[in-house]
């Protein structure tokens, strides 16, 4: 089956979401910068060891050391950058992990050198995740001021 889309009951419930729902997909086709979550790279630009820690309000490493589950800081990589950013998954990928890990070194290569452009492309991934979040707790909150979900749309 297809997916659903739920219309909403009245016309400001639509209203707002269509406008939320607007501005998402202008973040997610990079058509508007998200705003008020500037991370920013620092240090070199090889990536070969990802993680994440929660040094400088949330870092993540792109020359990191340890185990995933007891990774340590490197000295470069992209900050600040929050855990709920660090871990948001769409479609089963963690976002800002598998971007990452598409470009570290492999067996018998050497580490991946971020370009400017790169670099450049993974800060605003960062801040459209940030933007995505924020979003979302927008339009559960038109929802639920619209009796949840159970009574905002019509049923089908």
């Amino acid at each position: 089956d297809f997916p659903r889309i739920p219309l909403p009951k009245d016309l400001p419930c639509f209203s707002k979401l269509a406008k939320l729902g607007s501005l998402l997909v202008a973040i997610h086709l990079t058509r508007q910068r998200a705003e008020n979550m500037e991370a920013k790279h620092f240090g070199g630009r090889p990536a070969h060891k990802i993680g994440w820690t929660k040094h400088n309000g949330g870092t993540i490493w792109l020359d990191g050391r340890g185990s995933a589950a007891k990774f340590k800081r490197g000295g470069s990589g992209f900050s600040p950058v929050s855990e709920e950013v660090w871990k948001f998954q769409i479609g089963g990928y963690q976002v800002c992990d598998k971007w990452l890990k598409d470009r570290v070194a492999k067996k018998g290569k050497p580490a991946h050198r971020l370009s400017d452009e790169e670099v450049a492309h993974y800060e605003k991934i960062i801040g459209a995740l940030s933007k995505t979040i924020e979003l979302m707790e927008e339009i559960d909150e038109v929802i639920h001021s619209h009796g949840n979900f159970q009574n905002a749309f019509v049923d089908g």
